[in-house]
């Protein structure tokens, strides 16, 4: 995982689930256990997203009498650490209180899954949850759509234009929002595959949002098991998908939405090539 920016005025805290138990950090969703040492356990014990990284490193180095910049190293690579198993959350950082002063942010932050900076949602495992949070990062797309085809309604009962289909089945007319809604099933059914067969198989799994992107994520050593949970949720998407592309191929004017079911198979089988992040868990060597 790339490292995060830390900021002077950033405020850490932990993620859902983590608790810190006298000298040992605890996840609660997969039982593991981290033990700390003196001076880590002291700015972990201080870092309750009320004070700032700058205040923890100052009192850590006030209490060794060390040098600010060495504590500052430390403490940056000890949450470097904790990010990399999802273990971090932040409250408002330095870095996004500056973009909140641009209209820019508000555009492109909403859902932008290309800004590695943007905040991590550390989620239980829960089918529930994971099908409200698959719905909260597609939410964008889901009110363009549903804006494209009321648009579309508006256009063609509103000027009389007519085209081919519509005038038989004017349901049609909501295709882009029955194509989303199609695309959003078919995502939940991948992530479900994931999330399924790793509770099986005793992976103890949890679920991440960030922006768009909704993962299901496991630590393990397993890597069989690992493995076939990285399938399962090819195969659970690419199911999901041919069912629903034989469905609409069997009706009138929507042999369209067919295709589409069709190329989402491959974008499904695309996520085991060996450079996507199941592609990795799926052909990375046993060490």
């Amino acid at each position: 995982m790339v490292n995060i920016d830390i900021y002077p005025e950033d405020k850490p805290c932990f993620a859902s689930g983590v608790k810190l138990v006298k000298e040992e950090l605890v996840d609660t969703y997969n039982g593991r256990t981290y033990v700390l040492s003196g001076q880590a356990h002291q700015m972990l014990a201080l870092m309750n997203g009320s004070r700032s990284a700058d205040e923890i490193v100052r009192i850590i180095a006030q209490e060794y009498s060390q040098h600010y910049g060495r504590v500052w190293d430390d403490f940056v690579s000890i949450l470097n650490d904790l990010n990399a198993q999802y273990l971090l959350s932040w409250k408002t950082t330095y870095k996004e209180k500056i973009r909140l002063q641009r209209l820019k942010f508000y555009l492109l932050n909403i859902h932008n899954i290309f800004d590695s900076d943007l905040k991590k949602s550390r989620i239980p495992p829960s089918i529930y949850l994971l099908f409200l949070n698959v719905l909260r990062a597609n939410f964008l797309l889901l009110f363009i759509s549903l804006c494209v085809s009321l648009g579309l309604v508006v256009v063609v009962y509103g000027q009389g234009v007519f085209y081919y289909g519509f005038m038989h089945n004017k349901i049609a007319l909501f295709l882009p929002l029955v194509i989303t809604c199609l695309f959003v099933v078919t995502i939940f059914a991948h992530e479900f595959g994931h999330l399924l067969v790793a509770t099986r198989l005793g992976l103890q799994p949890f679920i991440v949002r960030k922006g768009m992107q909704v993962s299901v994520v496991h630590i393990s050593d397993q890597r069989n098991a690992v493995r076939l949970s990285a399938v399962a949720g090819a195969l659970s998407g690419t199911t999901m998908s041919l069912i629903w592309a034989g469905i609409f191929y069997m009706l009138p004017y929507f042999q369209f939405v067919s295709f589409f079911m069709l190329v989402l198979v491959g974008v499904h089988m695309y996520s085991l090539a060996p450079w996507t992040a199941d592609g990795k868990n799926l052909w990375r060597k046993n060490k």
